[in-house]
């Protein structure tokens, strides 16, 4: 049951923002030019625009594509930095513990390139990262903005530590088991069905990204 409940987790938090999108065009919106791109140890990061601060960071199995309308909305007056993380994307992976390696890194990126006091905008999986990150630094950064992102998945909290990451160990290994054909496959069903977009034609472009 624990192993099943991440599984849905895993497939389905990444898509929240991508609804509007699918009622709205048949076509996925396409890339804003990018000021800068740069690495930051395992994370990637993209620049746009000039202004107060704004972090985005992405959902499980998501990309920067995800927030390409957002950006465009926030670039006017804001320097916005969109966040890969490793292992998502086509980018590689990073040695776990992932939290451990991801949030030393923002805490890196955010010291080289100067970047004052931003807001934290996550989604999803980089929701509860932004969470994480207010409690580990909340006088670097100005605000956070968690949608669908949770300090802990629903359910989680009737079992104990062990049981999580025993959960989490199990829909891993169960996840890394399967094809690619069959992961777009199920990602395909997904998007098709009613958590993913509204319009179908999005369906099967989405699930290749």
């Amino acid at each position: 049951m624990i192993g099943l409940l991440f599984r849905s987790f895993a497939v389905a938090a990444a898509w929240v923002l991508t609804a509007p999108l699918g009622a709205s065009a048949a076509s996925l919106s396409t890339a804003p030019t990018v000021d800068a791109s740069f690495d930051a140890g395992s994370i990637q990061v993209e620049r746009y625009g000039k202004g107060d601060a704004v972090v985005l960071l992405p959902g499980l199995t998501a990309g920067t594509w995800e927030w390409y309308d957002t950006i465009r909305h926030l670039a006017p007056n804001h320097t916005v930095y969109a966040v890969s993380l490793p292992g998502f994307d086509g980018r590689p992976a990073a040695t776990p513990p992932l939290f451990d390696r991801v949030t030393a890194d923002f805490w890196s990126f955010i010291a080289t390139q100067h970047v004052v006091r931003p807001v934290l905008v996550g989604h999803s999986l980089g929701g509860t990262l932004a969470i994480l990150l207010g409690e580990q630094h909340p006088e670097r950064l100005r605000g956070i903005v968690a949608l669908d992102g949770m300090p802990l998945f629903p359910g989680m909290e009737r079992v104990t530590a062990e049981q999580r990451a025993a959960g989490a160990q199990g829909a891993a290994t169960q996840i890394a088991a399967e094809s690619h054909a069959q992961l777009l496959d199920y990602e395909k069903g997904y998007m098709r069905g009613a958590g993913g977009v509204l319009d179908p034609d999005l369906a099967d472009q989405l699930a290749q990204l």
